[in-house]
């Protein structure tokens, strides 16, 4: 099991070099990987469940990854269709570049309906068009020179360098237990879900075992991510994860004991990647954080 952790909310942290700090230490302590959440401008009145500071994703990503040598950086998750794929591309290949291929999207279609319209995107159809845009990024990703006609994109004989180090550069699928398995079964190089009931998120990971096996796709190989509660979350934090069509976990209170035959439980059904969610008070989570490292991450 590859065990992460989740920079949200990210005014947990007293400022950046704080954040820098925190990824350093999660670094050495052995963890794989950082998830990077994506909000760029949403109604007042959510501040209170997601808090009020968010990084814009890409460059708090470069610029963790430009202080780091081994950690991974997830985005969990960008809401494709507020971008430009193009240009998305080119940041992530560059990003990929300067990591030494340590970046993967994490994409879904997005839940709240404000924050889409106000970027000037289309709330309704947002599966079609992400679906478009992920073919755009991997066609400028691997062919030289790149053509495309979509509904939405399109370009011939295009120059597009330079290339990402990682081939593929992955794209996770994101999104609710429900929804997202059938497309990260024909789309995915992972399977990265939101939060859910342990029995929903079950009968999720079943149904992409079944559409992959039908399609051919191997299981080996494709990861599939699960997250941990390793301490009861805020209320407000709760909150928020309903608004988005997922549901937060009961947490172990920190009981390693049990969190070590839940990681045992979701390894054998197949999951790869644990992005663990401690304390939103900063100082408890450095503390929660190294505690889980000491007992559950293998030097």
């Amino acid at each position: 099991m590859k065990f992460g952790v989740r920079l949200h909310p990210f005014g947990t942290y007293p400022d950046v070099p704080a954040m820098v700090e925190t990824v350093q230490r999660m670094e050495k302590l052995g963890y794989d990987f950082i998830y990077l959440p994506e909000h760029t401008i949403f109604p007042v009145e959510h501040e209170r469940k997601m808090g009020r500071t968010f990084y814009e994703t890409m460059t708090i990503a470069t610029h963790l990854a430009a202080l780091t040598s081994t950690i991974r950086f997830y985005t969990a998750v960008l809401v494709l269709t507020q971008h430009n794929p193009i240009y998305l591309a080119k940041q992530a290949a560059t990003l990929d570049i300067t990591s030494n291929g340590r970046i993967g999207l994490g994409v879904g279609i997005g839940w709240l309906e404000e924050e889409i319209a106000w970027l000037g995107c289309e709330v309704r159809g947002r599966g079609k068009i992400l679906e478009e845009y992920i073919e755009v990024m991997r066609t400028l990703w691997r062919d030289d020179p790149a053509s495309f006609s979509g509904e939405r994109i399109a370009f011939e004989n295009a120059s597009f360098n330079p290339k990402p180090v990682q081939k593929p550069l992955p794209i996770y699928i994101g999104g609710t237990v429900k929804v997202s398995p059938s497309r990260a079964a024909r789309m995915g190089d992972g399977w990265m879900p939101s939060s859910a009931p342990f029995a929903e998120f079950k009968e999720g990971l079943a149904r992409l075992w079944r559409e992959m096996d039908a399609l051919g796709r191997p299981r080996a190989g494709f990861p599939v991510f699960r997250k941990m509660t390793l301490y009861t979350l805020p209320e407000e934090i709760q909150e928020h994860t309903k608004e988005t069509g997922a549901e937060s976990e009961r947490g172990f209170e920190g009981d390693l004991d049990r969190a070590k035959d839940y990681v045992a439980e979701c390894e054998a059904l197949g999951v790869t990647h644990m992005p663990i969610l401690f304390s939103t008070h900063y100082e408890e989570f450095r503390e929660q954080a190294e505690r889980f490292a000491q007992a559950m991450i293998r030097k």
